[in-house]
């Protein structure tokens, strides 16, 4: 079948030892503004308080090099990570949806030998599409920088937004709660991207 989608790979240098990844001011605002552009998220059914544009595009800036006055790329996580994709699908000719993957070089388990992937901060119209092929190239990527295992979804580690909201969408949630549109988890649990690298998100 013939796709209809296309992939963005934002970050040109992904891998860093210094915590620094270059990413142009103009695409660190297209892959914040996705979540303003869930259909979801307008409609009366969602609880989601949208974030401050500002305190997202410092929060997710790993680019220390530009704009150091206004976005000085402040978020220390990114001091730890050796790796670090963010990822636009396009339909159309418009971003449709957005996803992160990354490798927390401080974040070790004892029973796991090897690197441990994370992904996260993904948003997706209703497109399966849309939403298999930011999957796939996440994991698919993460797997090729020598990751073993697989942790999502999750905004950068457990202090951030992890999970996914599947039941109570009509609930007043707590802060850092995760709010997601309903086909979100269906998007989440059938993924090429278990049966193409055989690891399933942890």
């Amino acid at each position: 079948m013939k796709t209809t989608v296309t992939m963005e790979r934002l970050i040109s240098r992904p891998v860093s030892t210094d915590g620094s990844f270059p990413l142009p001011v103009t695409k660190l605002k297209e892959f914040v503004n996705v979540v303003w552009s869930i259909p979801f998220y307008r409609s009366a059914e969602s609880h989601k308080v949208m974030p401050i544009l500002a305190a997202e595009m410092n929060d997710l800036n790993p680019d220390r090099n530009w704009w150091k006055k206004k976005f000085p790329g402040a978020n220390p996580f990114f001091h730890h990570c050796s790796f670090l994709q963010y990822y636009l699908v396009h339909k159309g000719g418009q971003p449709v949806g957005r996803i992160a993957a990354f490798i927390d070089r401080s974040y070790r388990e004892r029973t796991v030998q090897g690197e441990i992937g994370w992904i996260g901060l993904f948003e997706s119209f209703d497109d399966d599409e849309a939403a298999a092929a930011l999957l796939d190239a996440a994991t698919q990527d993460l797997q090729q920088g020598g990751a073993v295992k697989i942790i999502g979804p999750a905004r950068f580690n457990a202090n951030g937004e992890d999970g996914l909201l599947v039941d109570g969408f009509d609930s007043t949630l707590w802060s850092w709660s995760p709010i997601n549109p309903h086909t979100t988890r269906t998007f989440w649990n059938s993924g090429e991207s278990r049966k193409t690298t055989g690891m399933p998100f942890a």
